[in-house]
């Protein structure tokens, strides 16, 4: 896949009951102490430095515990606000308190978003399963482990705790659309429609009907899934460069499924991107190698781009992945006609559909 995108993991954080502000420092953002994906709900602005303001911060409430009483929360608050506070000061600081607060789960769950935002995510599920433990009705420590596990593909155990976090608080809606993407993966489409039409009734959002619509094409529910598809373009909220950017960014992290409902959304705001095309292509072939949905998509980009060898290179590579050597010769023939240079990977696969053709 030719691009210059960089891989990037977003992890998405649920706010609690509001009390006072706490967040910390990852990666140069202000992340939030609990997670949310449904807003950030009103704030009072006094507490916060103007020029927090100014940038795209996300910063959301945690709720009344003993060690916010002690005011050390605060005290993360203030660092959190410091954009000149390093990864590792804060670790240090998420270290002492919890060595003055041993049993303190908010204390845990803290150190556990700072651990997901670093991408360290085995440190992440031990703080967030410690939180657990000292709070078995910690909704959000729940919810939190299981986009863990999401991101970590271990999709059975991310469905699991998308459940409890559901008993213990029902009224956590978005979650319907997390465990309604992970049912979607696991091939349980008519339960990824049940969560997401919830999802819908409550939140109705760009990417559960397109994920709803997508779950109603595998059923071959063609008409409500292109229902879904139409209702979809009333709530995107972000540019369609915004949209392919995402889609790539997850298809290098190797999120195939999320890659290919921005993909998709790319496509339903405009119905001429090839490029987009082509990125779902790579997205349906890894995903699950469905080298049809490949096929079906990579020959929409060549449609509308005919000049473009880089797509026939695409379509050369899936074939050739594919052990369909003469159609991968063929397309790699057309591309090398239209000048294109092969990069050592896909030499290396054209030598050997050279070998298996001839022997």
């Amino acid at each position: 896949m030719n691009t210059s995108e960089t891989p990037g993991r977003k992890i998405m954080f649920r706010r609690a009951r509001p009390s006072r502000i706490a967040a910390s420092i990852v990666g140069g953002a202000v992340i939030a102490v609990a997670v949310g994906i449904s807003g950030l709900g009103r704030i009072n602005t006094s507490l916060v430095p103007e020029q927090t303001l100014q940038t795209q911060t996300q910063v959301v409430m945690v709720p009344d515990t003993r060690l916010d009483q002690t005011g050390i929360v605060q005290d993360i608050v203030l660092s959190a606000f410091d954009t000149s506070s390093d990864k590792s000061g804060q670790l240090s600081m998420l270290n002492h308190i919890i060595a003055q607060h041993p049993d303190d789960p908010l204390a845990y769950h803290t150190r556990g978003v700072f651990f997901a935002g670093e991408g360290q995510y085995n440190k992440a599920l031990a703080d967030y399963t410690t939180a657990i433990d000292l709070n078995p009705q910690f909704a959000e420590a729940y919810l939190n482990r299981a986009h863990v596990y999401d991101l970590m593909g271990e999709l059975g155990q991310a469905c699991a705790d998308y459940n409890q976090t559901l008993r213990l608080n029902p009224q956590l809606i978005e979650v319907y659309q997390y465990r309604g993407s992970v049912y979607y993966r696991l091939g349980e489409y008519r339960n990824a429609i049940d969560d997401l039409t919830i999802a819908i009734q409550h939140q109705p959002t760009n990417d559960s009907y397109v994920m709803r619509g997508l779950a109603y094409g595998k059923l071959n529910w063609d008409d409500a899934a292109t229902s879904d598809f139409h209702q979809a373009r009333h709530y995107q909220s972000s540019s369609n460069q915004d949209n392919f950017n995402r889609g790539t960014d997850y298809y290098w992290s190797g999120e195939y499924d999320k890659a290919i409902v921005s993909y998709s959304n790319a496509i339903l705001a405009d119905p001429n991107y090839a490029e987009a095309y082509n990125g779902r292509a790579y997205s349906y072939f890894f995903n699950d190698g469905n080298l049809s949905m490949a096929l079906q998509d990579i020959a929409m980009a060549i449609a509308l781009q005919p000049n473009n060898p880089s797509y026939y290179d695409s379509r050369c590579e899936f074939y050739l992945r594919s052990g369909e050597w003469s159609l991968g010769l063929e397309d790699c023939r057309t591309a090398q006609d239209m000048g294109w240079s092969f990069s050592t990977y896909m030499n290396a696969l054209i030598m050997e559909a050279i070998s298996q053709i001839h022997r």
